[in-house]
């Protein structure tokens, strides 16, 4: 990242062309927690100005990715917060978390609560009572508190589950980015050829957070997963690996040629989609 924040020019040379196509862009970051928290984020920040600045003028908005199951363990789930909260603060963008891979929960053990507490971030103090009475976290209890707090004072965290094997929690995750980024609402020229009442009625259609937790409570966490392949629960086809980054920051073009999701026939159904529904 640090030699990439010394050839700013070079970057700009790979996109200008980019954009003249009206593309949907990716950023992939690495996933090192030292290059969006504390000082070692100065150079992620260089970048983000650059894509933000006057040369580019792109709306960005971070899509942090953590693993659902960090929820099967209290610990690690308050470290997760940490994370996502601190990201957050350093990026000062748009900001989406995502607990991804939910079809894999229930490989790790069963979750405390149902899937809306861990996605809300409310009520953490009962978060800390779940930690049971092992040493260590008797031990740490008083820190976990104090830093459950610090989450809730904020107030700026919260979740959407996600599984790629799911279109429909593909299909929010998108409409929930076109809609932090401004996409639904505007091009990055400024006009749109669809009148205000669509705009609107698209960046409404994505269905409520109740109805996003609910579906994957019930199919991922209290009932059995029934693979997309048709195999067996914990038996799988053979895949290349998806990628997992920390963060990805996507600018909205004005008409979407190349979507960033590699899910099979997902494609097929939002390429070229001008709405936002």
């Amino acid at each position: 990242m640090d030699y990439l924040a010394k050839n700013l020019d070079w970057l700009h040379e790979k996109l200008a062309p980019l954009e003249k196509e009206d593309y949907f862009f990716l950023f992939d970051f690495p996933g090192q927690v030292e290059l969006f928290a504390g000082p070692g984020g100065g150079s992620v920040r260089a970048v983000l100005d650059e894509l933000t600045g006057s040369r580019h003028h792109y709306r960005l908005v971070a899509v942090q990715l953590v693993d659902a199951h960090l929820c099967t363990d209290p610990s690690k789930y308050i470290s997760a917060l940490l994370l996502s909260l601190n990201t957050m603060l350093n990026l000062e963008l748009p900001h989406i978390n995502v607990l991804s891979k939910m079809d894999l929960v229930q490989q790790y053990g069963k979750l405390d609560f149902n899937l809306d507490f861990y996605t809300q971030v409310q009520d953490l103090g009962f978060l800390v009572h779940a930690m049971g009475g092992k040493p260590f976290s008797q031990k740490f209890r008083k820190l976990s508190q104090g830093l459950c707090e610090v989450v809730e004072e904020y107030g700026l965290v919260s979740f959407m589950p996600l599984t790629v094997q799911d279109k429909n929690s593909m299909r929010q995750l998108m409409v929930a980015t076109d809609k932090a980024n401004g996409y639904c609402f505007a091009t990055l020229r400024g006009h749109t050829p669809y009148p205000p009442e669509m705009l609107y009625g698209s960046a409404g259609a994505a269905m409520s957070d109740r109805d996003i937790w609910l579906g994957m409570q019930e199919k991922y966490v209290d009932g059995e997963v029934v693979e997309a392949s048709g195999l067996p629960p914990g038996v799988s086809e053979p895949a290349a690996p998806l990628p997992t980054p920390l963060l990805a920051a996507a600018a909205g073009r004005a008409g979407r040629k190349t979507l960033p999701y590699v899910v099979e026939g997902l494609a097929e159904e939002v390429e070229s989609d001008d709405g936002c529904g």
